[in-house]
């Protein structure tokens, strides 16, 4: 049997993450959603190059979001084992092997679980057997959520400029306007990528009201309880069939009927969101399929450092001592991110790393770089490392 670096034994499958370069952090709210409902986490996964994952092992993969972008038409990887719930793609999208992909999966693993209701129509148009999942950001803050003792802020989050002229002027006035549109130096740094969504995360976790053209802020928002009102663009990647469905749970005014939507809105008085009973339902089957996979559902673990929106200072300590400084980095399969020093000591290393909730699942090696050479040595799990902050 191969060495498992958890030292939990082989898994039975296990969890891999999309990860992505594009300029929206709505994706990697989807999966920050899906590390919500993980026990533990043991690779990324590129979504724009499935084809090209290789893995030991089977690597269940919770199919929460939009495809295809940035591919060639061929089908995933045979060892990624997807879960279809908050799947996104049409048709006219879907090119080469995709289609009999999903069918197959559909007649031999069950109905296809799509996130919005266009594509949940434009599968079952093609003889694909799908329903209506819903997207797992409805249910983030089930996940995470802490009790808020008084909402803070109007925030307005990649919000045209044209529907504040419709919003009530004390509105306007304290709101604070944020983007989800990464910076160019964030696109390809992964976990700055992760630790900015979390912090997203709380803000909308906190927020008196949140309005948004962004489907994966207004569906977070909601699920944490938090008034929002959606005001989706027609004109940017066809809003209207991925918002379809929504407009049912949320309050949503379309950018080219701001006139008549946004008086029907009580601006004093935003309803909060009730999830269908169905999707619920839904959700609840997927709980159970992440369990049956040994993926979720295990003992908690204690709360770690690792896991605090915002937290750079994270201090190493149980390590092996080496003379000289070196070079740390972590390992997550065969991915690497470099782990900045900023003190080191033979039993004590304080390192940069932005924390966010769920950080201490993922299944990170830390390694060093002696002084004068080329190997790496692993000195173990990130998160049995790691200690709060020591006093000064």
């Amino acid at each position: 049997m191969a060495d498992y670096p958890s030292g939990e034994g082989l898994p039975v499958n296990e969890a891999g993450l999309f990860a992505f370069t594009t300029p929206n952090l709505g994706d990697d709210m989807q999966s920050f959603a899906v590390l919500a409902h993980l026990d533990r986490v043991h690779t990324f996964v590129d979504r724009d190059r499935l084809p090209d994952f290789n893995s030991k092992f089977d690597t269940t993969c919770v199919f929460n979001c939009w495809f295809l972008i940035g591919q060639d038409g061929r089908k995933p990887a045979d060892v990624i084992k997807p879960i279809w719930h908050g799947f996104a793609g049409w048709k006219e999208s879907l090119p080469g092997e995709w289609m009999g992909y999903i069918r197959s999966h559909s007649q031999f693993s069950g109905p296809i679980g799509c996130r919005d209701l266009y594509t949940t129509e434009q599968l079952g148009e093609a003889g694909i057997n799908a329903y209506w999942s819903g997207c797992l950001t409805l249910f983030l803050g089930r996940m995470l959520s802490q009790p808020v003792a008084q909402r803070k802020g109007v925030y307005f989050v990649d919000l045209p400029a044209a529907a504040e002229e419709h919003i009530p002027a004390e509105l306007v006035r304290r709101a604070i306007r944020i983007s989800t549109f990464p910076p160019p130096g964030m696109l390809n740094h992964t976990l700055e990528r992760w630790a900015t969504v979390g912090r997203l995360a709380k803000i909308l976790s906190e927020a008196e009201l949140v309005v948004t053209r962004r489907l994966h802020v207004a569906l977070p928002a909601a699920s944490f309880g938090t008034p929002v009102v959606a005001v989706p663009d027609p004109g940017i990647s066809l809003a209207r069939r991925r918002f379809a469905g929504f407009e049912t749970i949320l309050p949503t005014v379309y950018l080219d009927d701001l006139d008549a939507g946004m008086k029907k809105i009580d601006w004093l008085h935003v309803p909060p969101v009730r999830i269908p009973e169905e999707m619920n339902r839904h959700h609840a089957a997927l709980n159970e399929q992440l369990q049956a996979r040994q993926l979720a559902g295990g003992p908690a673990r204690p709360e770690s450092p690792l896991d605090c929106v915002g937290s750079q200072r994270q201090f190493l300590t149980n390590l092996p001592k080496v003379k000289h400084p070196g070079k740390l980095r972590l390992r997550l399969r065969d991915r690497c991110f470099d782990l900045p020093v900023q003190f080191w000591r033979d039993t004590l290393i304080e390192v940069a790393l932005r924390g966010f909730p769920g950080l201490s699942k993922f299944q990170f090696q830390v390694e060093v770089g002696e002084s004068g050479r080329e190997a790496w040595t692993s000195w173990g799990l990130l998160r049995d490392l790691v200690q709060s902050p020591p006093p000064d």
